[in-house]
């Protein structure tokens, strides 16, 4: 049963149909929305990010193979894509699939228009409140069944419930929530606090108190947005506790001096503020040595220490000793760790890549159609765009420069070479395969802001991949591939963009244009109908981007030109 928000009504009394949620790899929300009714039946999927064309089939057959089973369903349904918003973050898609579901019951056109946080937010509210009343509901009938008169008791606690709704959806409904949370609940990296002060006289940190804690400054870094406004990264949002030493006027070699030479007659324990055990020490002489030798040890490996709670003054070439806790944790640490090493060896895949083989990692964007959808792309393409990858490949270049020798890259796809002698990180293949995606896509939503004047409203996600190629050969055979990918690449989006621009038709009539068309034909094409001559494109979109190590200067070198086999490329490059 599906209930509508809109008028409280159980739709199963009225129209029939079905909704169906479903959420995929436990991540991400996406419906189905069945029409059963005769002479229109209705199969329409739909997910908030755009990018499940593949499950559309196998969704459409399983739902057609059941209605072959049941006698009382037609089996004579079409499956629709209607054209809708995409959401514009990577949590609100179970929000998205409840706002889609409105649409459709209220039987709105309007799917296309773009979803901001502000209706998102609203939407929010009223499905909050809509559980409320569900449960006020409830709770009615359970009090219609055991008595059908209200006292007046019950009369207020009814519109306290009701006061209480408004309240829920007017705080929802003012100033985002989000907005007034406190900077104190900023995550890890949203912000940057200032390190503690040093008195170099006592070697510990300026107003530590006695809970062994001292407060620092916190700044949100530029344009978080906490506590009702924008910080600049200059100012103070918040201040943190860290752990600290609290010490007063104790020092550590004055103790051990007073225990090895006084300690007979209790000056150490005095001078630790023991007044009573140090009175004790002097009468007996050091509970007849036996208690001077005890303390000597306990002092020097400072488990005795000042009686009001703080620790020693240590001169920055002493040590600050813990014996017990370093016996506990040694233990700890090796049961662990030989405990762990059996798990890893039985559980772990620890595959090696062979050695004397150029390491080629490639990375390319996922779902990237949807990424430059949402963030508003040029097409067919986007010189940002390119700057950006260009200036990530660079970076990762630059970081792992005694290892890298190439690098090559279009569109939203960007390759890695290796020498084949390195030994980095003993040549595993998972930590070269998270290695170079998890650099790129960190710079890459780093540096953004330097490249695109809008801010990211959808982020990206970038995959690996890795091929071994065994001799110089291969490898200039393999960018001689991804070369030619990106000239066909660019020549049809070229072709397609141009005809949907210039002549104003739809995507589908433009690929029907190109359908079974040849490069020279594409050629031809853009020359006729546009003027545009091909070759006169800039090189970076037709040939791709190729950095390199040079040979002499050891300088890394970027360029736009031909990796066929015969290219001086080959002869500079180390």
């Amino acid at each position: 049963m599906i209930f509508n928000l809109q008028n409280n009504k159980w739709l199963h009394e009225s129209v029939i149909n079905y909704l169906s949620p479903i959420c995929v790899n436990s991540n991400h929300w996406v419906f189905l929305f069945i029409s059963l009714e005769k002479n229109s039946e209705k199969f329409i999927f739909i997910d908030p990010r755009g990018n499940l064309e593949l499950d559309i089939e196998c969704y459409f057959n399983n739902w057609k193979n059941f209605c072959k089973i049941r006698s009382d369903i037609s089996s004579s349904y079409d499956c629709i894509q209607l054209e809708h918003a995409f959401q514009s973050d990577e949590v609100n898609c179970g929000v998205c699939v409840c706002l889609f579901a409105s649409f459709l019951l209220d039987q709105r056109d309007d799917l296309h228009q773009f979803i901001d946080n502000e209706t998102l937010k609203n939407f929010r509210a009223k499905i909050v409140v809509a559980q409320q009343n569900i449960s006020s509901l409830e709770k009615v009938n359970k009090s219609d069944e055991s008595s059908s008169e209200y006292t007046e008791n019950e009369v207020d606690s009814d519109e306290d419930a009701e006061n209480n709704e408004v309240n829920l959806l007017t705080s929802l409904m003012s100033d985002n929530v989000w907005e007034n949370r406190s900077c104190s609940l900023l995550l890890m990296g949203q912000y940057r606090c200032d390190s503690p002060k040093v008195d170099i006289s006592k070697q510990n940190e300026v107003n530590c108190n006695q809970h062994g804690h001292v407060e620092v400054a916190c700044y949100p870094v530029q344009n978080i947005t906490c506590q009702g406004r924008i910080y600049d990264g200059k100012t103070i949002g918040f201040y943190k506790l860290l752990k600290c030493r609290y010490v007063t006027h104790y020092s550590y070699q004055t103790t051990v001096l007073f225990s090895i030479f006084l300690g007979i007659f209790g000056f150490d324990r005095f001078y630790l503020g023991y007044y009573s055990i140090g009175i004790l020490k002097a009468c007996t002489f050091g509970f007849l040595l036996i208690g001077y030798l005890v303390d000597m040890i306990l002092i020097i490996t400072q488990n005795l220490e000042p009686a009001d709670g703080s620790k020693y003054i240590v001169d920055y070439y002493g040590q600050i000793l813990h014996p017990m806790k370093i016996l506990h944790n040694l233990v700890t640490k090796r049961f662990l760790q030989r405990k762990f090493t059996n798990v890893k060896l039985k559980y772990e895949i620890d595959q090696k890549l062979l050695s004397s083989c150029y390491i080629l990692v490639q990375i390319d964007g996922l779902n990237f159609k949807t990424f430059t959808k949402i963030n508003n792309f040029i097409k067919p393409n986007d010189q940002s765009n390119i700057n950006l990858m260009n200036s990530c490949s660079m970076k990762i270049f630059e970081t792992l420069r005694d290892h890298l020798i190439y690098s090559y890259g279009f569109s939203d796809e960007f390759s890695f070479v290796f020498e084949p002698k390195t030994k980095l990180y003993d040549r595993r293949y998972n930590l070269y395969a998270s290695l170079i995606s998890s650099k790129f896509t960190s710079y890459y939503c780093l540096d953004w802001p330097e490249f695109f004047n809008e801010k990211m409203v959808l982020y990206p996600n970038f995959r690996s991949k890795i091929f071994l190629l065994p001799t110089k050969d291969d490898l200039i055979s393999f960018f001689e591939a991804r070369q030619l990918e990106c000239h066909q690449n660019y020549l049809y989006n070229k072709s397609f963009w141009s005809l949907i621009l210039n002549k104003n038709i739809s995507k589908n009539e433009a690929r029907k244009e190109l359908i079974g068309k040849s490069i020279s034909d594409l050629n031809e094409l853009l020359f006729k109908q546009f003027g545009i001559n091909y070759n006169n494109e800039p090189e970076v979109y037709r040939k791709g981007t190729f950095q390199y190590k040079d040979k002499k200067t050891k300088e890394i070198c970027e360029v736009y030109i031909s990796l066929k086999k015969n290219s001086l490329i080959w002869q500079v490059a180390l």
